[in-house]
């Protein structure tokens, strides 16, 4: 395996959730916890400053669960799926954050209609990575709902997070890295600018198969840095 310090020190969180488990509860594969999962809380550490954050697509909850306890976060957590509610309260009350969280099953397009503007210090998302009609189409309807979308995922997104965060609020997420071209166009009319770019590899010899992005609504400055690559074991 490739090392340096970014892959160091999330092998180094890995080994500390293997202490220190998140535990979740689902009732269908596509809400597992993977690679994604693990990595956007990696990738989502806040500042002092952050004391409440939103999940939008937070499927069974292990990033909420994990911002919540790691950091003593409250938040808020919506999920198009409905049906996750019970699973994400029961995951909540194993991992003792019940207290800190709420669930709300919405689509991300209600967002304006549902919450309060500029309500959050951060806001945390791994959306779906699969366009439609880009490739062959998911048979699995819960898998399709949760890993797939069109190409209004992009603005939709950006809008409800941009509509969610307060000025100079933060934004992390997970994308696919043949996205990235739709994502910085939608942040930018929504006035969210990446401020760091990892990207991260199973092969080392291959391309990245994710890229993790951290940004600021409202940034002044238009820098960006390009950090470590992660090399997954």
């Amino acid at each position: 395996m490739y090392c340096n310090r970014n892959t160091s020190d999330f092998s180094a969180f890995q080994d500390y959730l293997k202490k220190n488990p998140i535990k979740t509860v689902s009732f269908h594969e596509s809400n597992r916890v993977n690679h994604a999962s693990v990595l956007l809380l990696w990738n989502s550490k806040p500042p002092k400053r952050v004391n409440r954050f939103m999940e939008i697509g937070c499927g069974s909850g292990f990033v909420s669960f994990g911002l919540s306890k790691l950091y003593d976060l409250k938040g808020t957590c919506i999920d198009i799926q409905d049906e996750l509610k019970k699973p994400f309260e029961d995951g909540a009350a194993l991992n003792q954050v019940a207290d800190h969280l709420e669930f709300f099953g919405t689509d991300v397009v209600k967002t304006r209609r549902r919450f309060k503007p500029e309500s959050y210090d951060m806001c945390v998302f791994n959306p779906p990575h699969y366009i439609s009609g880009r490739g062959e189409k998911v048979q699995d309807k819960i898998r399709e709902l949760s890993r797939t979308s069109d190409k209004s995922l992009f603005e939709n997104y950006a809008d409800a997070v941009s509509f969610l965060l307060k000025t100079k609020g933060l934004f992390s997420c997970v994308i696919a890295p043949n996205n990235m071209e739709e994502w910085v166009m939608a942040f930018i009319k929504s006035r969210l600018y990446i401020k760091s770019v990892t990207p991260v590899y199973g092969n080392p010899n291959n391309d990245a198969q994710l890229l993790l992005l951290r940004g600021i609504k409202n940034s002044k400055s238009s820098f960006v840095k390009f950090k470590p690559a992660v090399f997954l074991n």
